[in-house]
């Protein structure tokens, strides 16, 4: 008949999208809105789509394993339902589901649903599963191996683990929103490599923004996109990785317009770029960290004087943010000078870390080292004004230069063992 049927499909802000570039095209469409099923809905759709996959793939699943995929899709999916929940049960089946000449296999259990959701997101098995019981004594002697000197960042890291765990944290926002204040060199940044590191598996899903880069009129145009360049650099990198830690270092140098476009991420967990495409923000963790309040004294990374007085940094703080801003953080973290004890285990901790460099295992070279050399460290690389950085520093030059001179300068044994002493 010389008639034509189409079906598209597009959610409310795309179809916005469209009424706005094509008017003609977008009335021409009679429109029916198919609006997310109740949980109850899905669950039976499930059971449905389920008994198709076990007939199709020769395997059994476990009723619980249904409740599971309804729990966690919910906590850690986009979309909406019955999708959600029926891709993931896809891509469970895909995944599990053996040859067809293999010898028959296990239930697909509510334990595989865990493992999975943890291949696909990153976040440890630990955190998805009641089992086996969390302590905060337990996992506050774990990061602590890598949080010293900080107890107040040892506290915010111990409570957002628990938090997400017991599943509290709010569904539309950012798990969570943190600024850490303090002086250079005290552990900021690696506080969110370690959260990074613990939450997701890799501190590659740390996404690191230079505000110090971003106080021109164009940083909004930077970081969403323009006409020109659609993708933004913030837009773009949540949408690659939306499991991760964002960190917006020296926030106080970001330019006004950037607090505004906070404010959105912080209140409702999600972005439109110029483009037209939402990035989602509710499975990423937030961290601004910030020198203010930093006068004389606080700039430096070392205590000299626990008894000194301190700058009112919390005053400083909110002066800077807009109220409705900070009202929005939920935890502001104090990062304070480190003494000298924390200093030996910042010194230790980094000595180790040279000595298991691949430039030595590889060449089955085997580097110990004794207290007194710790204590040489401190003494020689205590910066009152650089902090642990100077610290780093001083091992690398120092004691990384001269292992490297040694591995390198001859021909060696097939494995060799070297001692560092004072």
């Amino acid at each position: 008949r010389r008639e034509l049927g189409f079906i598209g499909e597009c959610t409310p802000t795309e179809l916005t999208r469209l009424e706005h570039e094509a008017p003609a095209f977008a009335s021409a469409f009679t429109r029916v809105s198919v609006e997310p099923v109740s949980s109850p809905a899905t669950l039976s759709m499930l059971l449905h789509e389920a008994r198709r996959l076990e007939r199709e793939h020769q395997l059994e699943i476990d009723p619980r394993a249904y409740r599971r995929i309804l729990d966690l899709g919910r906590a850690l999916s986009g979309g909406s339902e019955p999708g959600r929940s029926l891709s993931a049960l896809k891509g469970l089946v895909k995944s599990y589901a053996k040859p067809a000449d293999a010898l028959v296999q296990p239930p697909l259990a509510a334990s595989d649903v865990t493992a999975w959701f943890a291949k696909q997101t990153g976040l440890p098995e630990l955190l998805l599963s009641s089992d086996p019981p969390l302590s905060a004594e337990t996992l506050r002697r774990e990061l602590g191996q890598q949080i010293m000197g900080q107890p107040a960042g040892l506290d915010a890291a111990v409570d957002l683990v628990l938090s997400l765990r017991a599943g509290l944290t709010a569904r539309e926002r950012p798990y969570g929103v943190y600024l850490f204040t303090g002086p250079t060199g005290t552990g900021k940044t690696e506080l969110a490599k370690c959260l990074a590191e613990y939450l997701y598996g890799d501190a590659r899903r740390l996404c690191r923004f230079d505000m110090g880069e971003h106080g021109g009129a164009d940083a909004v145009a930077r970081l969403l996109g323009d006409r020109f360049a659609p993708e933004g650099t913030l837009t773009r990198a949540v949408r690659g990785q939306p499991f991760s830690v964002l960190l917006f270092d020296e926030i106080e140098k970001a330019h006004p317009a950037v607090l505004n476009l906070m404010l959105q991420v912080f209140d409702e967990g999600r972005l439109t770029d110029a483009s037209g495409a939402v990035a989602d923000f509710s499975h990423c963790v937030v961290v601004m960290t910030s020198n203010l309040g930093a006068g004389k004294r606080s700039v430096r990374g070392f205590l000299d004087d626990p008894g000194g007085p301190s700058t009112d940094v919390a005053r400083a703080v909110r002066e800077f943010f807009p109220p409705e801003l900070f009202n929005r953080i939920d935890r502001v973290v104090p990062f304070e000078p480190l003494d000298r004890g924390a200093a030996r285990d910042i010194a230790k901790k980094e000595l180790t870390k040279l000595t298991a460099r691949p430039g030595l295992t590889e060449r089955n070279v085997f580097v110990r080292f004794t207290d007194a050399v710790v204590e040489s460290v401190v003494h020689e690389g205590y910066s009152l004004e650089y902090g642990a950085r100077a610290l780093k520093r001083h091992i690398d030059r120092q004691i990384g230069d001269e292992l490297g001179r040694a591995v390198t300068g001859e021909r060696g044994a097939e494995m060799r063992l070297f001692w560092l002493y004072r």
